[in-house]
């Protein structure tokens, strides 16, 4: 069995879907993660995947702590001034 990681937004929702068909049409007894950066996104693919057990899909939003917002933060302010 092999466990499959993928994050989706709604600019490659589709390509997160192509994957998530192709891995259980090919009959891969895997489990697939899906970390939703957005709404859009989760929203889409929880609708195609609800019959499936092995499809777990996480939201952005649930999953990001503190210390992980305050380096997105950073991250951003560093972008913006250039430094």
């Amino acid at each position: 069995m092999n466990n499959w990681a993928i994050i989706s937004s709604k600019m490659r929702v589709y390509q997160a879907l192509v994957l998530i068909d192709s891995i259980i049409k090919n009959g891969d007894k895997s489990n697939i993660y899906v970390l939703s950066m957005d709404d859009e996104s989760y929203e889409i693919i929880s609708s195609f995947t609800q019959s499936y057990a092995n499809v777990f899909i996480l939201k952005e939003e649930n999953i990001i702590n503190d210390n992980i917002r305050d380096l997105k933060i950073r991250a951003i302010i560093f972008h913006i001034v250039g430094h």
